[in-house]
């Protein structure tokens, strides 16, 4: 084990890897959004058909991941992780090749189960090749690769499917992929799996309340940030915004999103998680509710959208830490039940945002709603920590 991810100009060659990975499979949930015109047009589909493959995916990555873990929770983590690259790079390269339609859903279907595994892989096993006083900062530089596959994964994907046809973005993941596949094998050390009487005991950690709502805490958050986040660009655009100064939007989005990932584990040690998840929950909800005053202005706008983006990254930190230290043993079964609650919040948050929209209510209503789940997010979270110093 080396002591740090960056000590000393001491580089961990596992976290790094570790973290490589869980970028490309960031990468691979998060690219199809930006092309989906380009598969609907090649596979003579409508853009809402083809909208179902974000839909089967998102169920897919939400149900398998905590069930799968449970299950594996006592084997090598290695073989599991080299399992799941390689069944990775098989569902990649399905989705290149693939000429019917339903092949590329079945071939989403397995990348959905994979992805769902390699993050929960990433932030699991990110704490188990470093020291123990570095577990936070391990966290924050998976966040910081899950970030930068947001923020690089639509445009990049746009951009690759100009020049070379979207295909060549799953044959390009697959060949990065097999190369970290190499790596892991000649670099990653063997980690055990954890003891654990059965899958109904990795399943009875939800009885623990502080679990119980830490993951309700970001389920709820999830839905109250999507609620908004789904529906930007047209509230951008019926605020008056055009295209260009939309993405610009998006891209300011996505950069907070990266530092706020790495300052997470910069405010758990300075102010401890408690204060730091309470006080980003609490400022959150007045950033969402400044949007009804600063879109007028958009230098205004961009200070909004850079809260929005920083304040929601910087959570993941100090969210997953807790988790693991609340139960160590169950670290794997809580990453991936995080992703499952995160991605439900996702759905629900764009059910909720296009019920508003549908309704023919001011678009306000997003952000007013939004606010106001994630209002409930910070009760949630306060509850927790009754009574409790972790």
């Amino acid at each position: 084990m080396e002591g740090a991810y960056f000590f000393g100009g001491n580089m961990n060659k596992q976290l790094i890897l570790l973290a490589v990975l869980t970028f490309l499979a960031g990468l691979t949930e998060l690219v199809l959004s930006g092309i989906l015109p380009y598969i609907a047009q090649d596979f003579n589909v409508s853009i809402p058909v083809a909208g179902n493959l974000i839909t089967v995916f998102a169920i897919c990555f939400a149900i398998a991941g905590p069930i799968i873990m449970a299950y594996t929770a006592h084997m090598q983590k290695k073989k599991l992780l080299i399992g799941f690259i390689i069944l990775f790079i098989i569902g990649n390269l399905a989705s290149a090749f693939s000429t019917q339609f339903w092949m590329l859903m079945a071939s989403r279907m397995l990348l959905a189960v994979c992805v769902s595994m390699l993050i929960g892989f990433g932030l699991s096993l990110s704490v188990r090749v470093v020291e123990e006083s570095y577990q936070t900062k391990a966290i924050s530089v998976i966040m910081m690769s899950i970030s930068g596959s947001l923020v690089l994964g639509i445009p990049l994907g746009i951009l690759i499917t100009e020049y070379f046809g979207w295909q060549m973005i799953f044959i390009g993941t697959s060949i990065l992929s097999a190369l970290i596949l190499i790596l892991i094998v000649l670099l990653m050390p063997e980690i055990s799996g954890i003891k654990t009487a059965s899958f109904f005991k990795q399943w009875g950690v939800l009885k623990d309340k502080r679990i119980f709502y830490t993951h309700m805490t970001s389920f709820l958050f999830f839905v109250g940030q999507s609620t908004f986040y789904m529906y930007l660009t047209p509230y951008l655009n019926q605020v008056g915004y055009q295209a260009g100064t939309v993405s610009l939007l998006y891209l300011t989005f996505g950069v907070s999103g990266i530092l706020g990932s790495a300052l997470g584990s910069t405010f758990v040690e300075r102010l401890g998680i408690q204060k730091t998840m309470i006080s980003l929950l609490t400022i959150y909800v007045f950033v969402m509710l400044s949007f009804i005053v600063t879109h007028h202005i958009l230098i205004l706008l961009v200070i909004s959208m850079i809260g929005f983006g920083m304040l929601g990254w910087a959570l993941n930190a100090p969210t997953q830490t807790r988790l693991i230290l609340i139960n160590k043993n169950s670290a794997g079964f809580n990453q991936t039940f995080s992703t499952s609650s995160t991605q439900f919040g996702m759905a629900l948050g764009s059910m909720i945002g296009g019920m508003i929209i549908a309704s023919g209510v001011s678009i306000q209503m997003l952000t007013i709603v939004g606010a106001a789940i994630v209002f409930l997010a910070l009760i949630a979270i306060i509850y927790s920590f009754k009574n409790s110093e972790i």
